[in-house]
Formats: structure tokens, sequence, C-alpha cells
């Protein structure tokens, strides 16, 4: 153990991390780099990766955390769970040095997580450089990948789920200063979805000033993003939708997207409309709940000269996800959660 921590610290002075991994003749295509700046000062940065309530401020509602050499970090999404029940997760500490790097390795995932079996034992480490007395620059290196297909895709969707938290990270340590990019909350929570499948702002989608209601739903344990349009036309009422498989999109598959279009009976609209008044959607706001992986959801509405934006982390068993559901059970994906959480 002496050793890896000295190797450790050796990897903390050493300026250029490609000249690193050529020194321990680590392949450039099985690890992966990301790096970002984060406005606070190295030590509230290090609070908020290693403490119970740094954690629970932008990773989960649920947290424990034993910072040790071999400690784990418990984490669970559901406000309604326990740490320990089937949805929580956990990763081990293989290393840390205070204020400088922490080494974490997945070692427990949900059963919904699509890589139950990860046939390499791919890790990752967080590097921390003070850039000022109030910004932090964090270096995030995975490792342990190869170029089989499902480690390249786990690759990806880690990436990914680095990245978007990072992103939250940013804004919890903003204090009321959130990342440029927030206004525009579809890119800051699904920055893949709408470029992917083309979507149009609503404004644009409703130039006819029909109502138009549109779902957008993702959650990294399962690998498919999913877009749902509804309009309502004078004459018919028209469904469009698309499920999206990531990791096939970043291999350029041609079955990347799959998209439907179909139309919906009048009674369908009626009970989406009775669910949509139910939520008091046009005057519906956002929780502002926000946390590592997890599923996200966004709701939007246009009709006539109004608009409106509902979005989720993890939404409890409530009228919103109640309605989600619904939508999603129109859209007859194949979704298995599409049901009515009322009759439970």
């Amino acid at each position: 153990m002496k050793i890896l921590l000295f190797a450790l610290v050796i990897v903390i002075q050493i300026s250029s991390i490609d000249y690193l991994f050529s020194m321990l003749q680590i392949d450039k295509n099985t690890r992966v780099v990301y790096e970002t700046e984060i406005e606070a000062g190295i030590a509230e940065v290090w609070q908020a990766f290693t403490t119970k309530a740094g954690l629970q401020s932008w990773m989960a509602p649920l947290v424990e955390i034993n910072l040790i050499v071999g400690g784990k970090i418990k984490t669970d999404y559901d406000p309604e769970g326990t740490i320990g029940d089937e949805n929580t997760i956990e990763n081990t500490i293989l290393a840390y040095v205070p204020g400088k790097m922490i080494s974490l390795k997945a070692t427990r995932f949900p059963p919904s997580f699509s890589y139950q079996e990860i046939p390499e034992d791919p890790w990752t480490v967080f590097y921390f450089e003070e850039i000022t007395p109030t910004k932090t620059n964090i270096m995030v290196v995975g490792l342990g990948y190869t170029q089989k297909n499902k480690s390249q895709q786990l690759n990806q969707l880690f990436f990914d789920a680095n990245k978007q938290a990072l992103d939250k990270l940013k804004y919890t340590l903003a204090k009321g200063n959130p990342p440029e990019n927030l206004d525009n909350k579809i890119e800051f929570s699904f920055p893949k979805l709408h470029q992917i499948t083309g979507q149009q702002q609503m404004k644009t989608i409703n130039k006819e000033q029909n109502e138009v209601y549109r779902l957008t739903f993702h959650d990294p344990g399962f690998t498919n993003g999913i877009i749902i349009l509804l309009e309502k036309c004078p004459k018919q009422i028209k469904l469009s939708s698309w499920k999206v498989n990531l990791p096939l999109y970043y291999k350029n598959h041609d079955s990347a997207i799959l998209k439907k279009e179909k139309y919906i009976l009048e009674k369908e609209w009626a009970d989406l409309i009775t669910k949509l008044d139910k939520l008091d959607f046009w005057n519906y706001k956002s929780s502002k709940k926000i946390g590592f992986d997890g599923s996200f959801w966004i709701l939007e509405g246009a009709l006539k000269e109004k608009y409106h934006k509902i979005e989720e982390w993890s939404p409890n068993k409530d009228s919103f996800l109640n309605l989600c559901y619904f939508i999603l059970g129109l859209a007859d994906l194949g979704y298995g959660r599409s049901k009515n959480l009322e009759e439970q």
C-alpha cells in the first residue's frame, strides 16, 4: 500500500498527463480525460467530494461515506429510499491524498443498471489543482477500459455522467451564480438528446398555435433517451416519439435512433388534459432538486402565446411522475414502467 500511495503522489507532481501514461505504458485509447474549472476554493471542493453534507448538496439526497482507503461511498437517489436498499450505488475508495486526488471504483449498481457484469475493471481518478484561492481545476481520468464494444459503451456512459455531475457541482458551489448554460436547461440536463433528434424550439413547433406538449426523459442507468411530442391539430392528435440508444449513437450505428409516429384518440387526449389540470401544469414550479445520476425529466407545453417548462430530477411518486408515465404509455415504446401510480 505504501508503494501505491507513493506512486499516486508522483502522479500529482507530473504536469503532463500524456507523459505520465506513456511512462506507465497505459494506452491512450483505454482511458478518458475530462477537465473543468470550479468557481470555489480547493478546500470547499474537497469538502464537497469527501463529506456527507458536501455530497448531499450535489450528488444524491442519501449518502454515507467512510473516507479511508478501502472505504465506501454509498448513495441512493430516491429520497424515500434507504442506504443499503436495492437502489444503493457503491463506490470503493482506492486511494486519496487530501486536497489533491481521490480514486474511486464503482463496485455496486442498482438492478436496473445495464452493465451489471463489467468484464473489465475500470476506475476513476479525480485530481484537484488550485488555480487561485477561489478557483479549482478538476481533472477526471477514467482508466481500465479496453477496445471491446461493451467497455467503450461504459466508457462513454461514465464520461457523460462525470461531466454532467461536475456541471451540477459548479451550479451548487456557484451560490446563486449558475453556469451560463443553465437558462437552457435542456442543454444542462440533456446535452445530446435534442440535438441528436433535431428537436426544434417549442415556439417553432407551435407556429400554428396548436396545443403542444413534449416530454424528454433520460436515465443514465438505462442506455436509452426518450422524447415524446404530442400535437393537438384541428382534425387529429399526432404523437411523435424518439428512442435514442446513446451507446450505439456514439458508435455511429444506423439503428441508434428509433422514431415512431401515430395518432391518438380524443379520449386519450382528454385523459392527458385531466392529468395536466390535476398537476396545475401551467403554474407548476420545478423543485430545482439536482443530483448525480438518477433520472432526468423535462415536460414542456405551448398553447397559443403561452409556454411553460417543468424540469425534475428523480421525481417522487406524485402527479408529475404519474403524468410522465401516462405519456410514456401513450407512446408505446416498450418502457416497462408506464403505469398509473395512483393505482399503487
